[in-house]
């Protein structure tokens, strides 16, 4: 294959690469550099390797950098894969709030945020919209309001940034609508409903209550 489409080879010395265990690379340029990308044989139901899934893979990969290219919406892989809570990090630090507003954000990602997509990358958390949706609807079900907006407002906006920045096309965490909580939603109902009584009382004629 050409060069600036890429190429795929093994990196052993094996006899037989069609069918040894090793993962097939792909190189290609971007940016004026030499880049890499790794691909091993997919498993069966039983475990054992599809030989030459690995080689496909990796072909389809240089296929789509080739029409990217020419599409001019090519994107290197390697810009995506870096730690989300790294990104977050960089976002809080730049983000332009009081350090108030820091600290709160810093405690969503420590809390609640880090430990389900920090350790992805960027680019995997750019299309994990149902463990957004999970994060923010299930382990924080039970928090206010106010906190599952601000784990909201940090995700989508480390990934908008990230699309701005040119290390990821798009992202599918857009529209997430945070409702409130059961529980705040029934103590507000408790206080309407007291509110509705002490409205009512206060309406009755005087001295209706002793007849």
């Amino acid at each position: 294959m050409p060069q600036r489409q890429g190429t795929i080879l093994k990196k052993c010395q094996c006899a037989n690469q069609e069918r040894c265990s090793h993962k097939w690379t792909l190189r290609y340029w971007a940016d004026g550099r030499q880049r890499e990308r790794s691909f091993g044989d997919e498993l069966d139901g039983s475990g054992r390797p599809r030989y030459g899934s690995g080689r496909r893979l990796a072909q389809d990969a240089q296929l789509k950098i080739a029409h990217d290219k020419r599409a001019r919406v090519f994107i290197d892989p390697k810009l995506g894969s870096v730690r989300f809570g790294d990104e977050c990090e960089k976002w809080i630090s730049r983000h332009a709030g009081t350090d108030t507003t820091k600290v709160l954000y810093r405690g969503v990602l420590r809390a609640h945020v880090g430990p389900v997509l920090g350790d992805r990358t960027l680019a995997a958390v750019a299309q994990a919209r149902d463990d957004v949706i999970d994060l923010l609807v299930i382990r924080l079900g039970g928090a206010s309001s106010s906190r599952r907006r601000l784990a909201r407002a940090l995700i989508t906006g480390v990934l908008d940034e990230g699309v701005r920045a040119g290390k990821i096309t798009m992202h599918r965490c857009d529209g997430i609508t945070v409702l409130p909580s059961p529980a705040m939603t029934a103590m507000g109902i408790t206080m309407i409903s007291c509110f509705l009584r002490m409205l009512s009382f206060s309406r009755s004629p005087a001295g209706s209550s002793s007849r």
